[in-house]
């Protein structure tokens, strides 16, 4: 586990590899199509953590960061209309 700026804890848990949508939740149905990689940055994001620290805690750049959390909200959007 490593610590982030300001103290924050990046979290590895696994969750279940489901890809059964979960009914009456599309958003839910569409975040468990994404790959395991997308998944977890979205994820990171949504707790607060920035691409810079997600990047050093996978040993990617910022810009790979960046273009998959862009990949995976584009991904989302597709699936979600």
């Amino acid at each position: 586990m490593r610590v982030g700026q300001k103290g924050q804890k990046l979290i590895l848990a696994k969750r279940p590899q489901s890809r059964e949508p979960e009914q009456g939740n599309s958003f839910t149905a569409a975040m468990n199509q994404l790959t395991p990689e997308e998944r977890c940055v979205c994820e990171w994001r949504r707790l607060g953590f920035s691409s810079r620290q997600i990047a050093r805690h996978q040993g990617n750049s910022a810009a790979a960061v960046v273009a998959l959390y862009g990949q995976a909200t584009a991904k989302i959007r597709r699936l979600l209309m």
